[in-house]
């Protein structure tokens, strides 16, 4: 990693099972992390993160709320997805 500034990473659905962990791995490592969830996300389960996370709000279906993101990352993960296999419209999992 580069040692003149920190690393800026964007992990999108940081509220999910690997994004979870992922922003946790990058909270040990003392990584610049900026994470985005829904407004609907509970992120009360990364709240011992907060001093090393910054938040945003906003849905991978909404390009606006994407852009506000992505300035000033150099790195993103995208793990957000709705994996919902039990969903009451077998066609919402294909968007």
């Amino acid at each position: 990693m580069n040692k003149e500034r920190p690393v800026k990473i964007l992990v999108i659905g940081a509220t999910g099972f690997i994004g979870h962990c992922l922003a946790y791995f990058l909270a040990e490592k003392r990584e610049f992390t900026r994470i985005m969830c829904r407004p609907s996300s509970n992120i009360f389960p990364l709240s011992s993160l907060l001093p090393k996370l910054e938040i945003y709000r906003g849905d991978i279906l909404d390009y606006d709320s994407l852009r506000q993101d992505f300035p000033g990352c150099d790195y993103v993960f995208h793990l957000a997805g709705y994996a919902k296999n039990w969903a009451p419209n077998p066609g919402s999992l294909i968007q």
